[in-house]
């Protein structure tokens, strides 16, 4: 397809109702009421056009490099986690029901890999689904955080079992995975200019772990045919509280608690009904959400999504045994891999109270909902009350 005709088809699908807006408009509504997720998906977009406007500061944030280039229509603006136009599209798509969507089946699991049982946090049940794509060539690869330090991870692609192995289990910051998109595949109008590792993307299959705005964004991104969210075949959600800042977790409420705290100490960190830390000698660390939402990042706070509802599955350590991952298959696409990778004994299912599982996550979800509406209406108040102290 020719470019040009591609990008306008793209527009009309929009609509004109995000004509004009750009990411002027994410600064103004997102970033400067500390809203901003940091999950890339407007740098996504902008490096895979290869437009070169926006890139990552010191922050991490995204942010103008070249401001005169913007086109203005709107696509960076509608895909962002926290512009909601297209949420009634996307709960539709997904036949969404309140209060955590749609799914076909739960259960509780585990990888039957020694390999991974040794790594994960919870049930390893997302690596072995990966290794058993990427063994069974049902995927090129998959997006990955590869550690790079204690504290570091950085966006990789993991093109086997042994290389996703490699990159589980915990990690303490909040994963960039959707910047790799942009900056590995050039899909993008005006032309297929940069293609990377796999060649022509029409016919590269990746997989995606990602928590909710990520998850949201890719979703968004693949409604409106944007590419290069195309490469996005299936999509693993992470349950999601919130993400923390470490640095003050650790300085401000880990070494208080723990004398003699040493990360070389800890051998996991887990979420589940708790934050919960796990020391190499045995010990376990239990701290209750509500003593460490002060170091959550301020745009976890105004999120509305627990369970990630439109990943073809969702998973997490909550409600399930200790080793073994809850697991939520959304879509029919979900269901079936899942259950091929259970008969191929990468995965092992145990039963459990499907009723109290619910229960558990119908009740974090509407305490996350709560919480981030909020959020967002102290955001309005306060946005409202600076209003009429200028005037």
């Amino acid at each position: 397809m020719n470019a040009n005709i591609e990008e306008e088809e793209m527009k009309k699908s929009m609509g004109s109702k995000f004509e004009g807006k750009s990411f002027t408009d994410l600064i103004n509504e997102v970033q400067n009421n500390n809203l901003c997720g940091q999950c890339m998906g407007c740098v996504t977009f902008c490096s895979a056009a290869e437009l070169e406007v926006l890139g990552v500061n010191e922050e991490g944030f995204p942010h103008y490099i070249q401001e005169d280039k913007c086109l203005k229509d709107g696509l960076c603006y509608v895909i962002c986690h926290k512009i909601k136009d297209l949420e009634p599209e996307i709960k539709e798509d997904f036949n969404w029901v309140p209060p955590f969507g749609h799914y076909e089946r739960i259960t509780s699991a585990q990888s039957t890999d020694p390999r991974v049982l040794e790594v994960c946090t919870d049930g390893g049940v997302v690596t072995s689904l990966l290794g058993y794509m990427l063994d069974k060539n049902i995927i090129s690869g998959a997006l990955v955080a590869k550690k790079t330090g204690v504290l570091t991870r950085e966006p990789a692609i993991a093109k086997s079992y042994d290389e996703v192995i490699d990159a589980a289990g915990f990690y303490f910051i909040h994963p960039k995975h959707m910047e790799m998109l942009g900056d590995r595949y050039t899909t993008y109008s005006p032309m297929f200019s940069r293609i990377k590792d796999f060649g022509d993307t029409a016919h590269a299959r990746f997989a995606f772990v990602g928590v909710p705005c990520q998850v949201d964004t890719i979703r968004k991104m693949q409604k409106l045919k944007i590419l290069p969210a195309h490469i996005i075949t299936f999509v693993i959600g992470l349950f999601c509280w919130e993400n923390f800042f470490f640095e003050s977790l650790v300085n401000d409420k880990l070494k208080q608690k723990e004398l003699g705290f040493s990360f070389d100490n800890i051998k996991k960190i887990n979420i589940k009904e708790n934050l919960i830390v796990t020391f190499k000698d045995g010990r376990i660390l239990h701290i209750p959400f509500e003593e460490v939402d002060d170091f959550a990042r301020p745009a976890c706070l105004a999120c509305t999504d627990f369970a990630n509802d439109f990943a073809d599955i969702s998973v997490g350590g909550l409600a399930s045994p200790d080793g073994f991952t809850t697991t939520l298959l959304r879509t029919q696409k979900g269901r079936e891999l899942f259950e091929k990778a259970v008969r191929a004994d990468y995965i092992r299912e145990i039963r459990i109270d499907t009723s109290e599982v619910l229960s558990k996550i119908a009740d974090f979800t509407k305490k996350k909902i709560t919480r981030g509406e909020n959020r967002i209406a102290d955001v309005k108040r306060t946005k409202l009350e600076k209003r009429k102290g200028v005037e």
